[in-house]
């Protein structure tokens, strides 16, 4: 029965390929002319790797068109757009140290997240709008941040409030014309949620 098992697969592997069924090599030529096609990276300019300062939040853009980053030098923070397939780096605005930087699902908006707000800007022209506004007064515990991109509404951001005086938490959908959604307003500190493709939340974990 060996026997036969190791002649049925010698015969198999002299066969020649089905009709339609591309050969390895060919496969691989293909993806190296696709590859070659794409347009080339631009060069970083000399003066750039004499910059004092720190490179942060390197981001590339979910269709790959552009590239996102941070500089911060001497306690103060610019954010850069620059375009994969040419043209240079442009400034957009300055922000506060530490400030972290989320792409939009569709690479058309970067939502900034610092300790004081959450905005969004234009890579293209650096138009930005101020989304939400992080209050804390003193002596308070409520607190919000940042919670993640909607992926069923690729330009909206999810933003938690948490009130633990109270026990309750919201988490609210946030367009970039600043429009606002209650997805969840209830007890509990929520720690994780998850959004189904219809738009509603399907998932959410809470500490009670």
């Amino acid at each position: 029965m060996r026997a036969l098992h190791r002649a049925a697969l010698a015969l198999l592997l002299l066969l020649p390929p089905a009709a339609g069924a591309a050969a390895p090599g060919s496969q691989l030529a293909a993806e190296l002319a696709r590859n070659a096609a794409l347009p080339r990276a631009p060069l970083l300019p000399l003066e750039a790797f004499d910059r004092e300062g720190e490179l942060r939040e390197v981001r590339l853009a979910p269709d790959g068109a552009y590239l996102a980053y941070i500089v911060e030098s001497r306690g103060i923070a610019y954010l850069y757009a620059q375009p994969v397939a040419n043209g240079p780096a442009r400034r957009l605005l300055g922000l506060e140290t530490g400030a972290r930087i989320h792409w939009s699902g569709d690479g058309s908006l970067l939502f900034v997240e610092q300790k004081d707000g959450l905005s969004a800007v234009a890579p293209k022209d650096g138009a930005s709008a101020r989304l939400a506004v992080f209050e804390k007064a003193p002596g308070s515990t409520r607190g919000q941040e940042f919670a993640g991109i909607d992926p069923s509404r690729p330009r909206h951001a999810i933003v938690r409030e948490d009130d633990p005086a109270r026990g309750k938490s919201r988490l609210l959908r946030i367009g970039p014309d600043g429009a606002r959604e209650v997805l969840y307003d209830g007890p509990g500190m929520v720690t994780g949620h998850a959004m189904g493709a219809d738009g509603r939340l399907a998932v959410i974990r809470r500490l009670d």
